[in-house]
């Protein structure tokens, strides 16, 4: 969700940009100072983002300063040992969250349909920044800026809103219409290659809604890749910048060739091969069936608990370490000492340690009242 919440970010940022350059009031080389920034900002956040969750404290530590006194030295050992079991899972940096499947460590057919990906990508891609280059010639602040554009900007923000409800409550029927949309948004701004032409501000704005609404779609289809197929999300993103850059260059060149040669058969020519590509690159190379084949493997999210959520706020609101939580919600369970010390592999001892600090914590002194404080929330 972040991804594409950022590319709807650019797209409002760039707006408000393209207003300020098409006045005096600012400076050539202080507006590219502000666009050199912007990419740099985001990266010293990754950066800050990642040193972040190298220095996260590790919960066995925590739970144990949380501890109060009066725990034996076997039972102080016994929770000493579980802290740094602990630590062995608390993972020491951002490396340590990312999972190690490559291209070549993944199954034949998530394969095939993660380089089907690259491949539609890399078409649609060349297409419309072919036509982006020949009829924008790279440069149109008076469009990005315009009024025109204006409406583009709130139908990108309300076709974001619409593609992440979609995508996140994992609306099968809903994410394959996405996809057929921009599959035809995209066939249309080939189609519409006339019309831009002739200078239509219509049709330029199909062609910036459906460049952008593309862009999204993919994003979030890469993101449910590296999810689904447990695959390292930096080679995807990476490859999937990588297409993505290599698509836009052929996509100039190609469109500075037709630009040289503008003639009504280069036009028809243009229409012609780049309806056909585009139509293969969403029928045959990466399909709406492939889009939802990427969700089935998403991993399943828990069904609601109101139990396991009233048990949280009551550890929230009496400050109970996540170790405390499990065995709480254990007891109240009616899980015995000896069949609690099972689960979390510790000795009954350090259970009923647990057990008299979140009933003395809690103000209780049996099960039942513990029920009871829990069903009053």
């Amino acid at each position: 969700m972040g991804l594409a919440l950022s590319v709807a970010v650019t797209a409002v940022l760039a707006y408000g940009l393209a207003n300020v350059l098409t006045t005096d009031l600012v400076n050539t080389w202080v507006s590219a100072a502000i666009g050199s920034a912007l990419p740099l900002a985001s990266m010293g956040l990754l950066i800050a983002g990642t040193a972040g969750l190298a220095q996260l404290q590790p919960r066995g530590a925590t739970d144990n300063r949380n501890r109060a006194g009066g725990a034996d030295a076997e039972e102080k050992s016994r929770v000493a040992s579980d802290g740094q079991q602990d630590v062995k899972r608390q993972p020491p940096s951002l490396g340590a969250l990312l999972p190690s499947a490559t291209l070549q460590r993944l199954s034949q057919r998530n394969r095939s349909i993660l380089l089907r990906f690259c491949l539609c990508l890399l078409i649609a891609i060349t297409a419309v920044e072919a036509v982006r280059n020949l009829l924008l010639s790279g440069t149109a602040l008076t469009f990005y800026a315009g009024a025109a554009n204006l409406l583009g900007l709130g139908l990108k923000l309300a076709s974001t809103a619409w593609l992440l409800y979609l995508f996140e409550t994992y609306d099968v029927r809903g994410v394959s219409a996405v996809y057929r949309v921009a599959f035809l948004m995209m066939l249309g701004v080939v189609l519409c290659i006339p019309s831009l032409l002739a200078g239509n501000w219509l049709a330029h704005t199909l062609l910036d809604l459906a460049s952008y609404f593309f862009q999204v779609t993919m994003l979030v289809v890469a993101y449910q890749i590296c999810v689904g197929f447990k695959v390292n999300p930096v080679m995807v993103l990476s490859l999937f910048r990588a297409v993505w850059a290599l698509a836009a260059l052929a996509g100039i060149g190609l469109g500075h060739a037709i630009a040289s040669a503008h003639t009504p058969l280069g036009i028809q020519a243009l229409t012609v091969g780049m309806g056909l590509a585009v139509a293969f690159a969403f029928t045959f190379a990466f399909t709406d069936r492939d889009c939802v084949k990427v969700l089935a493997a998403m991993p399943k999210r828990p069904a609601a608990s109101p139990f396991r959520d009233k048990m949280r706020q009551v550890a929230s609101r009496f400050a109970l370490s996540e170790r405390e939580l499990e065995v709480m919600t254990l007891v109240a369970k009616g899980r015995s000492a000896a069949r609690i010390a099972d689960d979390l592999s510790v000795s009954p001892a350090t259970v009923n340690s647990h057990v008299s600090h979140i009933y003395r914590k809690l103000g209780v002194h049996s099960r039942q009242q513990l029920l009871d404080l829990v069903e009053r929330g």
